[in-house]
């Protein structure tokens, strides 16, 4: 009996890891956003199914494009220096909890931004 719990524990468990595998982009798309607390802006990206990323800044966006490798996030594109000045191009480490979106990148800058829904 003891045998047969920890066989199915274990089926569980790589069920469960497996599930994850190949799936992090699909929990990137969509549009999320951040406020600069001290302009009052939003800043808004939005990740498209079709690797393309649209960043925008008030009245002003832009294009790029991004791809994903494990829990790393690339995002590239001829940036304006707008866009570049807030942080989001480059390779981040990535978490995703709840309607939270964490990027990190390797100097261990953390920004986060929250799903618009």
């Amino acid at each position: 009996m003891v045998k047969k719990c920890v066989l199915v524990a274990l089926i569980v468990f790589f069920i469960m890891i497996l599930s994850g595998c190949g799936n992090n982009s699909r929990n990137l798309h969509g549009r999320w956003y951040r406020t600069f607390h001290s302009t009052g802006l939003e800043f808004r990206i939005e990740f498209f199914s079709d690797s393309t990323i649209v960043i925008s800044l008030g009245g002003s966006s832009t294009t790029g494009t991004w791809s994903v490798d494990g829990n790393r996030v690339a995002i590239g594109g001829a940036f304006p220096t707008w866009a570049m000045g807030a942080g989001v191009f480059g390779t981040f480490y990535f978490d995703i909890s709840g309607d939270t979106l964490t990027l990190e990148n390797d100097r261990g800058n953390i920004i986060s931004y929250t799903r618009i829904r």
